[in-house]
């Protein structure tokens, strides 16, 4: 436990005992608790997201998120202990700006959780980290893990705090995986694995070529929508700065439409046709 290996625990609402079990673990075994790399991951927003409901309002759960993060900051562990996951997002299909969102808004809501604890915000902001879905989709992916780390330094700002380094996680996308010819998830697994390792995380966890067994039969009829010419779409020559390009449209159009609060309803990513904004009404 204290030989310098990073033990991260990815909890639902049965397990979550777990976290208790394993800190009595380490002090039956006279352990230190500060030589331990251990990354709680309590998450219940994230945990009652996949139902989509929640057997407790959250005036509840918040209580107990402030509680145990405080206990174990009080046997000494280093953490960090709650998880802002967006992966429940992008396996559902959200896009990358829901998944920033959902990851910035729980993020948040823990602070506030541990804060109301009576832990001092400066060292709350060390207790809460992200975990990221990464796919084959290179420039996004690699976008995203960067952004996040831009809009949490933001969020720390506006906290009085100064930014600190947000430990970022990843994992490499469920719902990219095909159960047809699944050695082609190699591929996949490794373009997300360099995406995400280029876009500053700080640990990657890679899923089985086979994890897609079972899930959907094919990967391509299902992306078909989005790229009529396939997957990825056609291959084109100076295909980087057309990507480069895309991007920045892609991007744009949604700084826009958060800051005026509007839906932007996306348009082609192969930039065939313009992102459109439409207006919501408050």
């Amino acid at each position: 436990m204290d030989a310098g290996i990073s033990i991260e625990l990815q909890i639902g609402p049965q397990s979550r005992m777990s976290v208790i079990y394993l800190a009595e673990y380490v002090k039956r075994k006279g352990v230190s608790p500060g030589a331990c790399d251990i990354r709680f991951g309590l998450d219940p927003i994230g945990a009652f997201a996949i139902p989509g409901s929640s057997p407790c309002p959250w005036s509840e759960i918040v209580q107990d998120v402030g509680v145990n993060v405080k206990g174990l900051a009080a046997m000494g562990f280093r953490g960090p202990f709650a998880a802002a996951d967006g992966r429940v997002i992008h396996d559902a299909g959200g896009s990358e700006v829901q998944e920033l969102a959902f990851v910035l808004g729980a993020g948040v809501a823990y602070l506030r959780a541990i804060e109301a604890a009576g832990v001092p915000l400066e060292d709350a902001q060390g207790m809460v980290y992200a975990r990221l879905s990464a796919d084959a989709d290179q420039f996004l992916t690699l976008s995203k893990f960067r952004a996040l780390r831009l809009l949490w330094a933001r969020i720390e700002q506006a906290c009085g705090l100064s930014p600190k380094p947000l430990f970022v996680a990843a994992d490499t996308a469920w719902r990219m995986l095909t159960q047809r010819d699944p050695y082609v998830n190699m591929l996949r697994a490794t373009m997300a694995t360099f995406s995400a390792g280029l876009g500053g995380a700080n640990a990657i966890t890679v899923a089985a070529a086979y994890a897609g067994a079972g899930i959907a039969r094919s990967f391509r009829p299902a992306r078909r929508a989005q790229h009529p010419t396939g997957v990825a779409g056609r291959i084109q020559p100076r295909q980087g700065v057309r990507s480069r390009g895309r991007l920045r449209r892609h991007r744009n159009a949604h700084q826009a439409a958060l800051r005026c609060r509007l839906v932007a309803v996306p348009g082609d990513r192969e930039g065939r046709r313009p992102v459109r904004l439409a207006r919501t009404e408050t």
